[in-house]
């Protein structure tokens, strides 16, 4: 499965699920890189059970492209052990998606800005090896 296969079974108007508006992503953008054009970036949120069977394709797609520990070893680069993910941005070839979980422990905006920064720093799921 490659990233846009996992990106079209992601079910952002699913029940309990909800579209980031381009609006709010594109404000937060330009709060943190003002000089810096906004890719194209689809957002939503989305039930936990979703976002775990999302974050899940994603490992599976990692594991055929050879790197199939790759979420833990980002998660324990970042925070310093595994962590249970709220939120997950993955690149294709038509942009980026972020996927937010709904009961995240951080709010929106927090989840948004840590997400755009993966893209805007390059280091968002590889969509190839």
């Amino acid at each position: 499965m490659n990233p846009n296969d996992i990106i079209s079974t992601v079910k952002i108007r699913s029940e309990g699920g909800k579209k980031v508006s381009k609006a709010k992503v594109r404000h937060i953008w330009n709060q943190l890189y003002p000089k810096e054009r906004l890719p194209k970036i689809s957002a939503g949120v989305v039930p936990r059970e979703d976002f775990f069977d999302f974050q899940n394709k994603v490992r599976e797609h990692h594991r055929k492209i050879g790197r199939p520990d790759y979420i833990e070893t980002e998660s324990i680069k970042e925070w310093g052990e595994v962590v249970e993910g709220c939120a997950c941005a993955i690149k294709s070839t038509d942009g980026y998606l972020v996927v937010v979980r709904s009961d995240s422990p951080f709010s929106l905006e927090e989840d948004l800005k840590h997400e755009l920064t993966h893209i805007h720093n390059g280091d968002c799921e590889p969509s190839e090896r």
